[in-house]
């Protein structure tokens, strides 16, 4: 499975409601079925803390894949013309 950690309650609640989506597209670039799930930074220290203490570890890794080449690759496979169209609301532009 895979973990996402946001900044904040919002974004990881948006992502929450959109984990069947979310995962099909995981599933369509990579051809691989992952089961996804978000939370906060705050919330992650406290999972990773607990998850540690029965002698098992995990980190906090930072994706390195260029998220843009994915979606340009998922526009031309799916004839998509605006990043809104993929993920909805949950986008955040800075």
């Amino acid at each position: 499975g895979l973990i996402f950690v946001y900044n904040n309650d919002n974004l990881s609640n948006e992502f929450n409601e959109k984990i069947t989506i979310i995962e099909e597209l995981i599933f369509k670039i990579f051809s691989v079925n992952y089961k996804v799930i978000s939370t906060t930074k705050e919330d992650w220290e406290i999972i990773k803390t607990k998850f540690n203490n029965n002698k098992s570890s995990f980190v906090y890794k930072e994706e390195t894949c260029n998220i843009e080449d994915i979606i340009k690759k998922i526009r031309k496979e799916n004839n998509i013309d605006d990043i809104t169209s993929i993920f909805g609301d949950i986008v955040e532009y800075n």
